[in-house]
């Protein structure tokens, strides 16, 4: 390793965040492995930095191709859960940039039965997500709290299949009894009790598609007499129970499926929860460019559907107006619905049409603005821009900048 090695890191990175799919990577087994690699050799030095490589940057882009199966198995492979334990649970590390994104990959993980195995094996970890789902952490609480609830499950489920491998003991007329002699098959119909559905209806989105999905769930309201049950409040997955309860019970699951809501660890906590209890799954389809894959695309199946066919919404019909006429939310949409919610925070906490107008403008103008964005978002946000981010900004807003604006 060396320059060479860091140089062909760097156009690893680069190759792959410009990939559109993240399922197709150019040799995901080698970038897993140098990920591996360099999250080992970041993590112990005095600054977390090895060959001018840090470990934030590892961390942040290995979240994003810890969806692609490939890298993931490498990374499962090659020990990386454990060093992402490290990342995510020593108080040395930053929260924000190191310690909450390392938790996420975890979560994303723990689908992967030998990741999954790992980490309930790895007592120090499991104590400590215990004592931050008990605890008031609002940043690292909610993705421990999912963590700890996808484990949990699969103990439940080991749990079970060791008990239903269990021999039966039967008496005499062929009926299971226990080791009493009482039968047992009296005693579970006794216990179950039948599913008392209190919603008709549970709509699971991604928060990123928030505009969209809420105005499918006001239609919904106002033409069906039903009963719904939506996040409103965004508890993004914090309170599992809260959403494994809510599936419980819903007869119907709507699915408000994008790129987005693939990629989100709490999201497939709810698809596949709703797909083992056996519930009705309508898949619909929030962006009419992304087609499910990987392993939302073993759940949904071959059902297809597209929410702009399905109802009218009063969000679009923005993008036809002057920019100067969009409201906060139309821009909120805009900049998801294009993938570039990460540049949001450089707006500030107010801003509409005229305000992104004028930004858009003063951008024009300068002949170095990539790298002035990337600076301020590292600076004051903990945010790595990515060029190709930067780029799909300046021609999804261009031809909303008036003609005498634009840079020569």
């Amino acid at each position: 390793h060396g320059p060479t090695n860091t140089t062909k890191f760097h156009a690893q990175t680069v190759i792959g965040l410009m990939n559109n799919d993240i399922d197709k990577l150019q040799e995901p087994n080698k970038l897993g492995s140098s990920y591996v690699y360099y999250l080992s050799k970041t993590i112990s030095r005095q600054f977390q930095t090895f060959e001018q490589i840090k470990l934030t940057g590892v961390v942040i882009h290995l979240k994003v191709f810890i969806q692609n199966e490939e890298v993931k198995s490498q990374v499962i492979l090659e020990d990386g859960v454990s060093i992402l334990t490290t990342c995510a649970s020593d108080p040395q590390f930053n929260i924000i940039s190191v310690q909450l994104p390392s938790l996420e990959i975890l979560w994303s993980t723990v689908f992967n039965l030998t990741a999954a195995y790992l980490l309930r094996d790895n007592k120090a970890f499991i104590d400590y997500i215990t004592a931050l789902s008990k605890s008031k952490d609002n940043v690292l609480m909610p993705v421990a709290k999912g963590v700890k609830w996808q484990l949990d499950r699969l103990h439940k489920k080991d749990k079970e299949k060791k008990q239903a491998a269990i021999p039966v003991k039967v008496n005499i007329y062929g009926v299971p009894v226990d080791k009493y002699g009482e039968q047992i098959a009296d005693k579970k119909s006794e216990s179950k009790t039948e599913i008392i559905f209190t919603h008709d209806l549970m709509i699971s989105y991604c928060h990123k598609d928030k505009t969209l999905c809420h105005n499918i769930y006001k239609h919904l309201q106002s033409q069906l007499q039903c009963q719904i049950w939506i996040d409103i409040e965004e508890m993004h997955g914090s309170v599992a129970e809260c959403m494994a309860e809510a599936i419980d019970r819903s007869r119907v699951m709507l699915i408000c499926y994008s790129h987005a809501y693939k990629e989100s660890a709490a999201c497939r906590s709810e698809a596949t929860y709703a797909h083992d209890l056996k519930r009705t799954i309508i898949p619909v389809r929030m962006d009419n460019k992304y087609r499910a894959n990987g392993w939302l695309k073993m759940i949904l199946g071959d059902r297809l559907a597209r929410a702009s066919h399905c109802i009218e919404t009063s969000a679009p019909g923005y993008e036809q107006e002057p920019l100067e006429k969009w409201t906060k939310d139309n821009i909120d949409d805009f900049f998801h619905k294009n993938s570039i919610e990460i540049m949001l925070p450089l707006l500030g906490d107010e801003y509409n049409g005229r305000y992104l107008l004028a930004y858009c403008m003063t951008l024009a103008t300068s002949s170095n603005a990539f790298e002035l964005l990337r600076d301020e978002l590292k600076e004051l946000h903990q945010k790595t821009l990515p060029y190709n981010k930067f780029v799909t900004f300046k021609t999804k807003l261009e031809p909303y900048i008036p003609a005498g604006s634009k840079s020569k």
